[in-house]
């Protein structure tokens, strides 16, 4: 979606070559040096608005440590009038550019006076900002999930014209995320064009739509800035230059204006239940009163179209990914069903998405994806709902009435039961196949067998390996995957057992693809899930929050812990294993073998009885092989023991007293046989077990 082509230069502030100066005037020192050497406004412009956001976190950073936090803008401005060199009027000439109210008249008068006054200024100093928008581009895909804003500028006094390129997520309510600078404006258009991707869709937009766009999509990220972790680095250092432009283009407001934004963007009540009634009148529709007797369909369709409705006011929009955050988030946070109404709410929601193809003629093509997500999502939907650590305050309260025998339909009732004082607390459920509850501990004050548990834990190890090789960011292949050079690099590095241009008999199998490498694969999606990657731009880099956490080991240790039951370890594990199906048996049983763990520590054997006999109980075998009991065994202890290596390189389960023998089918290698399997300190203690 986000094709950079080329950008102006970055430039980075640098410490000043004398140390017994204040850091101001090595803000001066270091960018009038830079910037007078590079001679470009729009230059200037980008190192201003990256200086503001450098002064932005550290305001946040100290709000957050109680602290008043200085007004570094003034203090910068008036550093550059005192000092009244050539550095400081490039300096000043350059926060001109970009300074937002309150200190935007202030910045002007400096940067003015220092140009008068301050002899050898360089000509560019007095067209900082001095750009004027000239065409825009709406690129998005087909379900638009997100859309790519690309904004012409010509600056005076120089040829041709750049391009502000900013990226909005509709399914963040419209927000802007990601923003670049482009060198140029026409070869930026002609790489967009030149994708072959059948989900992207671009058309050029006339220039004052395009500019109300990003202003709504900056306001809308505005709300939002508590979120940083939302959007991208390049994001926050390019924020102060957009606004600058957008305020230079008379679009001065903080908040999206709602008379500028589509009118399906807020649905009335009559509009909802008008859809509604449409969509339950349709073949679509229709049919399905007569499937699910004793449920109201109607009432679901209604859920459907209010949660669409108040998150983004586009109801008939639908996309696997608002699928996954409908069916993974909003319905098991805010909608109270029954049994029978969350077994059926999946089908309505693909009989509303075929409804809503043919009103937006989304090709059959797109809605099959979107189909397809439901059939994902269901497994996992079906779980959430009944789980009431997924309820938000708002159902937890009409659970918990429920659970009291108060009808949920009669608000004098509901009132009477508030006004009783009573507390009110959720029921955990009563089946024994749900998760252990894991009570979220603190890491501050944790006992110090735990923190030393999980600070040799493989896994930080790994990302430790991973982070500093991605540092700040390595391209990736046009499938997502590291190069072959890296990946056979980062190997070598990490020490894992994948195999690099196998060799079978006499036979040599060259290794293709990062594809091909499972463990590699596993350990980066694992560092991605947990947060200490990122992919940005087709680039794989670390994050300034795994960074942050440096010092803090458990905190980095719990992250990773974390991120293995939403990763699903063997189905990460065989992400690429064309042979495996998805639902892997050993991920859905994983919790419950904690669980036998976290009470006494098992053998391995018997944990593998005890998977052998609940794979029988629960699952019809299919496959011939999988019928013989003695090869499905065999292959469900192959799984056990994947499992139980993953659960070692978190540090979460310790395999003791298991014996060394070659592997059977690598000769050259060797296995795990037999032992125990016992929790860590660090495990028992994520799983809220006495340490």
């Amino acid at each position: 979606m986000t094709p950079k082509g080329t950008r102006p230069p970055h430039l980075r502030v640098v410490d000043g070559p004398r140390s017994d100066r204040s850091p101001l005037d090595g803000i001066i020192d270091s960018g009038g040096r830079e910037l007078l050497d590079e001679g470009d406004p729009v230059a200037a412009e980008t190192w201003a608005s990256a200086i503001l956001d450098m002064f932005e976190r550290a305001r946040w950073q100290a709000r957050l440590d109680g602290m008043e936090a200085p007004p570094f803008e003034e203090a910068l401005l008036e550093g550059c009038r005192q000092r009244h060199d050539q550095r400081a009027a490039a300096v000043a000439a350059a926060l001109g550019g970009v300074m937002p109210p309150p200190h935007d008249r202030l910045a002007a008068t400096v940067a003015a006076q220092l140009r008068r006054d301050v002899p050898g200024v360089p000509e560019w100093a007095g067209r900082v900002g001095l750009v004027a928008p000239t065409r825009g581009w709406l690129i998005s895909d087909v379900f638009d999930d997100q859309a790519s804003l690309v904004v012409g500028f010509r600056q005076e006094g120089a040829p041709g014209a750049h391009a502000v390129v900013v990226l909005v997520d509709n399914n963040l309510s419209g927000q802007a995320k990601d923003a670049w600078m482009a060198a140029d404006l026409d070869e930026t258009v002609a790489t967009w064009k030149a994708s072959t991707d059948s989900h992207m869709q671009m058309a050029e937009v006339p220039i004052d739509e395009t500019l109300r766009r990003l202003r709504d999509a900056m306001a809308m990220s505005d709300l939002w800035n508590g979120d940083a972790d939302l959007r991208t680095e390049d994001f926050a250092q390019q924020r102060a230059l957009i606004w600058a432009r957008l305020r230079r283009a008379g679009l001065t407001g903080d908040r999206p204006n709602d008379d500028d934004r589509p009118n399906d963007i807020v649905v009335g009540e009559a509009e909802r239940a008008t859809l509604v009634g449409q969509f339950m009148a349709s073949p679509h529709g229709s049919e399905l009163p007569g499937r699910f007797r004793g449920v109201d369909v109607e009432l679901l369709a209604r859920h459907l179209v209010d949660l669409r409705s108040d998150h983004e006011g586009r109801p008939l929009r639908w996309s696997p990914t608002v699928v996954a955050l409908l069916l993974g988030d909003l319905v098991p946070r805010k909608v109270l069903l029954g049994a029978d109404e969350a077994a059926a709410l999946p089908e309505v929601v693909r009989a509303f998405v075929r409804f809503s193809a043919e009103r937006t003629r989304i090709h059959r093509t797109f809605v099959d994806e979107t189909l397809a997500s439901v059939d994902e999502m269901e497994p996992a939907f079906l779980d959430r709902i009944g789980d009431p650590a997924a309820a938000g305050p708002a159902k937890a309260v009409l659970a918990a009435l429920q659970a009291r025998g108060v009808d949920l339909t009669d608000v004098d009732a509901i009132n009477e039961a508030l006004q009783e004082g009573v507390p009110m607390e959720l029921a955990r459920p009563a089946s024994e196949n749900r998760p252990p509850s894991k009570k979220r501990r603190r890491t501050v004050g944790a006992p110090e067998e735990v923190v030393a548990s999980a600070g040799i834990a493989p896994v930080l190890a790994r990302f430790e390996v991973v982070t500093n090789f991605y540092g700040g960011g390595r391209k990736l292949t046009q499938t997502g995957q590291p190069t072959l050079a890296d990946a056979k690099e980062l190997v070598t590095l990490l020490g894992t057992r994948d195999r690099i241009d196998a060799t079978i008999g006499d036979r040599t199998f060259k290794t293709q693809s990062a594809a091909q490498l499972p463990e590699l694969g596993f350990t980066i999606r694992w560092a991605l899930t947990a947060g200490a990657l990122r992919k940005e731009h087709g680039k794989l880099r670390a994050t300034v929050a795994w960074t942050n956490l440096a010092r803090k080991p458990l905190d980095r240790w719990t992250k990773a812990a974390d991120a293995l039951p939403s990763l699903g370890p063997l189905a990460a594990y065989q992400a690429n294993n064309r042979y495996r199906d998805p639902d892997e048996i050993l991920d859905e049983l994983a919790p419950e073998i904690l669980r036998l763990l976290r009470a006494e520590p098992m053998p391995f054997e018997g944990v593998l009885d005890w998977v052998c006999d609940r794979a029988d109980t629960d699952y019809e075998w299919l496959a011939p092989y999988m019928q013989d009991p003695k090869y499905r065994r065999l292959s469900l202890g192959w799984d056990l023991d994947l499992l139980t290596g993953i659960l070692g390189w978190a540090g979460i389960v310790d395999r003791v007293d298991a014996q060394v023998e070659p592997d059977r089918y690598e000769r050259d290698r060797e296995r795990l046989v037999g032992g125990t399997l016992d929790l860590t300190p660090a495990g028992r203690w994520w799983l809220g077990a006495p340490t």
